[in-house]
Protein backbone atom coordinates (compact mmCIF):
# COMPACT_ATOMS: atom_id res chain seq x y z
CA UNK A 1 0.00 0.00 0.00
CA UNK A 2 0.89 3.70 -0.78
CA UNK A 3 -0.07 6.87 0.90
CA UNK A 4 -0.11 10.48 -0.29
CA UNK A 5 -1.22 13.62 1.83
CA UNK A 6 -3.34 15.71 -0.50
CA UNK A 7 -5.14 19.39 0.38
CA UNK A 8 -7.87 19.72 -2.05
CA UNK A 9 -9.43 23.20 -2.92
CA UNK A 10 -13.17 21.99 -4.47
CA UNK A 11 -15.18 24.20 -6.47
CA UNK A 12 -12.41 25.19 -9.32
CA UNK A 13 -12.47 25.86 -12.62
CA UNK A 14 -10.56 22.56 -13.60
CA UNK A 15 -9.80 19.27 -11.99
CA UNK A 16 -5.76 19.36 -12.06
CA UNK A 17 -2.75 19.03 -9.84
CA UNK A 18 -1.47 21.91 -8.50
CA UNK A 19 1.82 21.51 -6.95
CA UNK A 20 3.90 19.63 -4.22
CA UNK A 21 5.15 21.21 -0.96
CA UNK A 22 6.73 19.60 1.81
CA UNK A 23 5.40 16.43 0.79
CA UNK A 24 1.67 17.66 0.35
CA UNK A 25 -0.30 17.37 -3.33
CA UNK A 26 -2.35 20.43 -3.75
CA UNK A 27 -5.23 19.94 -5.79
CA UNK A 28 -8.19 21.11 -7.47
CA UNK A 29 -11.62 19.52 -8.11
CA UNK A 30 -14.41 21.02 -10.06
CA UNK A 31 -17.13 19.48 -8.00
CA UNK A 32 -18.94 21.03 -4.73
CA UNK A 33 -17.77 19.57 -1.45
CA UNK A 34 -21.07 18.32 -1.17
CA UNK A 35 -22.54 14.44 -0.76
CA UNK A 36 -18.70 13.33 -1.29
CA UNK A 37 -18.66 14.78 -4.65
CA UNK A 38 -15.48 16.61 -4.08
CA UNK A 39 -13.89 13.13 -2.77
CA UNK A 40 -15.07 10.87 -6.00
CA UNK A 41 -13.48 13.79 -8.13
CA UNK A 42 -10.47 13.61 -6.61
CA UNK A 43 -9.86 9.36 -6.89
CA UNK A 44 -11.31 9.76 -10.23
CA UNK A 45 -8.85 12.37 -11.14
CA UNK A 46 -5.66 10.38 -9.46
CA UNK A 47 -6.83 7.48 -11.02
CA UNK A 48 -6.09 9.28 -14.06
CA UNK A 49 -3.23 10.68 -13.29
CA UNK A 50 -1.66 7.50 -11.89
CA UNK A 51 -3.16 4.58 -13.66
CA UNK A 52 -4.21 2.37 -10.64
CA UNK A 53 -7.94 1.74 -10.98
CA UNK A 54 -10.24 3.67 -8.74
CA UNK A 55 -11.54 0.60 -6.62
CA UNK A 56 -7.99 0.65 -5.54
CA UNK A 57 -7.61 4.46 -4.54
CA UNK A 58 -9.70 5.55 -1.50
CA UNK A 59 -9.66 8.12 1.03
CA UNK A 60 -7.80 7.00 4.15
CA UNK A 61 -8.46 9.82 6.34
CA UNK A 62 -9.80 13.41 6.57
CA UNK A 63 -12.75 12.24 4.50
CA UNK A 64 -14.87 16.05 5.44
CA UNK A 65 -11.82 18.25 5.74
CA UNK A 66 -9.53 19.56 2.88
CA UNK A 67 -6.53 17.89 4.22
CA UNK A 68 -6.94 14.18 3.45
CA UNK A 69 -4.36 10.96 3.45
CA UNK A 70 -5.52 9.24 0.16
CA UNK A 71 -4.58 5.15 0.12
CA UNK A 72 -3.24 3.29 -2.80
CA UNK A 73 -3.57 -0.58 -2.84
CA UNK A 74 -1.26 -2.36 -4.13
CA UNK A 75 0.69 0.12 -6.05
CA UNK A 76 3.11 -1.26 -7.67
CA UNK A 77 4.82 2.22 -8.51
CA UNK A 78 6.32 5.13 -6.30
CA UNK A 79 2.47 7.32 -6.82
CA UNK A 80 4.56 10.11 -5.71
CA UNK A 81 6.45 10.53 -8.51
CA UNK A 82 4.33 9.15 -11.04
CA UNK A 83 2.36 12.47 -9.88
CA UNK A 84 5.05 14.80 -9.95
CA UNK A 85 6.16 13.29 -12.99
CA UNK A 86 2.35 14.09 -14.21
CA UNK A 87 2.78 18.35 -12.99
CA UNK A 88 5.64 18.50 -14.26
CA UNK A 89 4.17 17.60 -18.21
CA UNK A 90 1.65 20.14 -17.19
CA UNK A 91 4.06 22.81 -16.80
Amino acid sequence: MSKISVKVSPQKRKSRLVSCEGGVFKIEVAATPEGGKANRELIKLLSKKTGVPLSRISVFSGAGSRNKIIEFEDAKADISEILKNSMEEIS
